[in-house]
């Protein structure tokens, strides 16, 4: 009898055992609360971690990611894992995922919060393959640790990772510690773009734990084609603050470079002096800063990259005495701009550097410059074969360019609105892009050679205003010729006379 007691007893205990060790299989599968079943892991070929490969049997719409699965961390969430799972309402991430693939997230069109489990440290860190891995993309919420991330403080994060927070909404100011020293591209940037803060983006306040120079330093990621960073948060935001205090009168020195896009679209931004020690300004430094009135640039600057000023709208005037080079577009939009000294230093100015410059009116070329030379307030190259910009804030209806000209510049004469007439010698043979753009009131061009001579030049592009004005072909016989045309011939009072010839 005791016998079969213990048999018994024993059977027992060996179901109890088994059953011990069937929950342990069932636990070995995955670790973290309410993990969603059914989803698609890969195991890594190194055999350490998995990945979050795809949906597959899960029909949760709230995916939850566990932090393990088999006693392995999950750390990625792979190329398209969940592309175009449209039913999903929410995901949860725990900390330990890393990475997330391309377009892992495309298509999630019901998408509305992330719940990530870590802190906005790890969440800065995560590595998104494209615009479209980041599921916020499509969703509205950024919950981290259980609350919505509105008010974003990193503590001890070094970069912030390209797509972190893109297209997301609801972020209204974000703290970033001196350690920062680099933010990826598009990490700001709103779905389709974010051209000069129009869009739906709140973010208006930036807190920088560190000096202008310190901030000058970040290393931004990859350029727009419209010139701009959506990596700094400044292309949404309205206000920088540096250590505290809003950044309206900032000192730049003590570092080699201002970077691209340091200070693009800074708005609170008035006046700026770069110091000593700095010897260039990057592509967009300082592009849109549209309450910028005082730009000291320091004599130890060589270049100018860029869109470096582009569409300071409130700059009124501008020092270029020690630079040696100047990029394209980097005046171009300054429409308050009235006054410009080029210094002995300066060789190359780049296309359509002062575009759009419409108030501006004065030119001056430092002594021993021997790149451009100044004649009668209108700048050429040093040879005088080329006009390469006539002041479009000049109040002057008439002007006369001068024999030695070969080239009218592009953009030469852009928005010179106040010109009604205009003498072209004819040795010039080729006329730029946009030379006469928006000239609206020319009228009368006065040409120092033929018909035929005339229809030989080279007349680029966007210069309808030049060719839609009356041409009159220079005549010596004071008003003899028969042959079908407009003329004209100076007076014995250096006055112009004209004729028509039907």
């Amino acid at each position: 009898m005791k016998r079969k007691l213990l048999i018994v007893f024993l059977s027992i205990i060996s179901a109890v055992c088994l059953c011990i060790g069937i929950a342990a299989c069932g636990d070995d599968s995955t670790s973290g609360e309410n993990a969603s079943e059914g989803l698609k892991y890969t195991l890594s070929t190194d055999g350490t971690y998995y990945t979050v490969s795809g949906i597959g049997e899960c029909t949760d719409t709230e995916i939850v990611i566990p932090s393990k699965y088999k006693k392995l961390p999950v750390t990625t969430i792979g190329n398209s894992a969940f592309y175009t799972s449209s039913t999903i309402t929410s995901i949860t991430i725990p900390d330990s995922v890393t990475t997330i693939g391309d377009f892992a997230f495309t298509g999630c069109t019901s998408l509305t919060s992330v719940y990530y489990g870590g802190t906005a440290d790890g969440w800065v860190s995560i590595s998104f393959g494209n615009e479209s891995s980041n599921p916020l993309f499509n969703a509205n919420n950024l919950y981290i640790n259980g609350t919505l991330a509105t008010d974003i403080t990193l503590e001890n994060a070094t970069s912030i990772g390209a797509y972190a927070f893109y297209n997301y909404v609801p972020l209204e100011s974000i703290t970033i510690p001196v350690s920062v020293t680099s933010i990826g591209e598009n990490a700001f940037e709103e779905n389709y773009g974010t051209y000069m803060k129009y869009g739906d983006l709140k973010l208006k306040d930036v807190y920088y734990e560190g000096t202008a120079s310190q901030w000058a330093s970040i290393s931004f990621g990859e350029l727009s084609d419209f010139g701009i960073l959506y990596s700094n948060p400044l292309c949404c935001a309205d206000n920088l603050y540096l250590n505290g205090t809003l950044a309206t009168d900032i000192t730049i020195e003590n570092v080699t470079a201002i970077n691209d896009s340091a200070f693009s679209c800074c708005t609170s931004l008035k006046s700026v002096t770069i110091g000593s020690g700095v010897t260039s300004v990057g592509i967009s430094a300082f592009y849109a800063c549209t309450s910028l009135t005082n730009v000291s640039i320091g004599s130890d600057v060589t270049s100018i990259d860029g869109w470096a000023f582009y569409f300071c709208e409130s700059l009124t005037s501008v020092s270029i005495d020690s630079v040696t080079s100047v990029g394209d577009l980097v005046f171009t939009g300054c429409n308050s701009l009235e006054s410009v000294t080029i210094g002995s230093g300066v060789t190359a100015n780049g296309y359509e550097a002062f575009l759009g410059c419409t108030s501006l009116t004065s030119i001056t070329v430092s002594s021993g410059n021997t790149a451009y030379k100044l004649i009668d307030g209108v700048l050429y190259t040093y040879d005088e074969t080329e006009l390469l910009l006539y002041p479009a804030g000049k109040t002057d209806t008439s002007f006369t360019i001068p024999d030695t000209v070969t080239k009218i510049g592009n953009d030469a004469f852009y928005g010179c609105s106040n010109l009604t007439s205009v003498t072209i010698p004819d040795s010039v043979t080729e006329i730029g892009s946009m030379a006469f753009y928006n000239c609206s009131k020319l009228e009368s061009v006065y040409y120092k050679g033929t018909a035929d001579k005339w229809n030989g030049i080279t007349i680029d592009s966007y210069n309808t205003y030049l060719t839609n004005s009356t041409i009159y072909y220079y005549a010596e016989n004071d008003g003899t010729t028969t042959e079908t045309g407009n003329y004209w011939y100076y007076n014995a009072n250096g006055e112009i006379v004209t004729w028509v010839v039907e």
